[in-house]
């Protein structure tokens, strides 16, 4: 048995995938290729969610930073951390 899979159909929910870099270097911490989970790089383990721009930890559910266009700043001190990009 032979299982054809058409990777170019959408899908449902599916956009650019995208990514979240460090403000600080523009260095790759995250990406998100579908949906509102974001995927750390380092260990592909699922960091956070995006729930009505509140970037919030996927353990705790607790907020991590707020978004304002493509910038995310952070929760308690409003400084900018990350900063979304398509690719």
């Amino acid at each position: 048995m032979t299982l054809n899979i058409d990777r170019s159909a959408p899908q449902m929910g599916a956009g650019p995938p995208r990514s979240l870099c460090r403000f600080e270097n523009g260095e790759v911490f995250a990406h998100c290729e579908r949906g509102n989970e974001y995927v750390r790089e380092s260990d592909y383990e699922v960091w956070a969610t995006l729930h009505d721009d509140v970037l919030c930890s996927a353990r705790s559910g607790l907020p991590l930073a707020y978004r304002r266009g493509h910038v995310f700043f952070a929760a308690e001190s409003g400084e900018p951390l990350y900063y979304e990009r398509a690719f």
